[in-house]
């Protein structure tokens, strides 16, 4: 899966490797309390895992019973998708783009729950 956000995994990959040469540093500086423990802090932070992104996901189903919209929430970035009218039955494809035009315009919330 691509990242979300390129930029910010970019930042956080410049920053651990700006803590890493700090820690290094301080290691070769002479070795006293505040050295010491500045050192042994930023690299506790460094060998911490990464918290996981979240990802919440919900749909709302047309009254063909095709899906009619997905929502997927991924960090803080919200995904929408709906059925390729392609897969909905062709007697339905009408009752199913009405139903969708409807949805956006009056607006509909999508439970959303742990994927």
């Amino acid at each position: 899966m691509p990242p979300i956000n390129p930029t910010a995994e970019q930042r956080i990959a410049e920053l651990e490797n700006a803590l890493e040469k700090a820690v290094s540093y301080l290691r070769t500086l002479p070795l006293n309390p505040s050295n010491h423990h500045a050192a042994a802090a930023a690299d506790q932070v460094l060998r911490q895992p990464a918290l996981p992104v979240q990802v919440l996901s919900g749909t709302t189903m047309a009254s063909s019973g095709v899906p009619l919209l997905r929502a997927t929430l991924q960090g803080h970035q919200l995904a929408v998708q709906t059925a390729d009218p392609g897969t909905v039955p062709a007697a339905f494809r009408e009752q199913h783009a009405a139903q969708l035009r409807a949805a956006l315009i009056r607006g509909i919330t999508i439970d959303l729950s742990g994927a």
